[in-house]
């Protein structure tokens, strides 16, 4: 799989990351920017470094499930990939690597081997506290293995009702490790420009109040 330049800086960001610093990483990659590749690349360098280790790939939709296990089968094999969705209709562990539905896994997560790295993609989903299904995941998770890491992808790494992913109490990630900005992918041809238009019908306002 060949990457673009900024989806391997990605890459190299990730390992340095996970090397060098504390905490679980974030990546930030805007929406298009392909960060499925990046996941894909990183999971299959990281079975090539330690072939024993477990990954699962978690998000909350399965659509992105099938997206994710299309491009991992192609990196690191068919045969070291499973999927855990009951909206797939596949319930596969035991492979080195499992793609898995939050909402599917987080019931079954007793019964997975130990898992050395979880990624969840749509990490903004991670609630800030709470018993949500990606908090009772992660606990299961780090109850098997106290030194898993957790790795995150988000194109937003923020919520607009807690503040950003990385702040705060309860705060799920303890860093950004790399973060891809929209004007350069736009700049570099890899987005569509914005453009704003005015809309044709001018609404009267005269009589509408502004509070607040």
């Amino acid at each position: 799989m060949t990457l673009r330049t900024y989806q391997r800086e990605a890459v190299d960001a990730l390992w340095r990351s996970l090397c060098e610093r504390d905490g679980d990483p974030l990546v930030v990659v805007p929406t298009g920017g392909g960060k499925t590749h990046i996941i894909a690349s990183f999971v299959a360098e990281l079975l090539e470094r330690a072939p024993e280790a477990r990954v699962l790939v978690a998000s909350h939709v399965k659509e992105i499930v099938q997206q994710d296990a299309a491009k991992l089968e192609v990196s690191c094999g068919p045969l070291r990939v499973g999927v855990y969705s009951a909206g797939l209709g596949r319930r596969e562990l035991g492979r080195p690597v499992t793609v898995a539905s939050v909402q599917s896994i987080a019931r079954r997560a007793r019964r997975l081997d130990p898992v050395d790295v979880l990624i969840v993609d749509e990490a903004h989903l991670i609630p800030p506290k709470g018993e949500g299904q990606y908090r009772r995941l992660i606990r299961t998770l780090r109850d098997h293995n106290p030194a898993m890491k957790l790795v995150g992808f988000s194109a937003t790494p923020y919520r607009m009702n807690s503040g950003p992913l990385t702040e705060g109490k309860g705060a799920p990630f303890g860093f950004i490790a790399h973060e891809v900005s929209m004007s350069m992918l736009i700049e570099q041809g890899y987005l569509s420009p914005l453009r704003s238009k005015q809309g044709l019908t001018h609404p009267d306002l005269t009589r509408v109040r502004v509070r607040g």
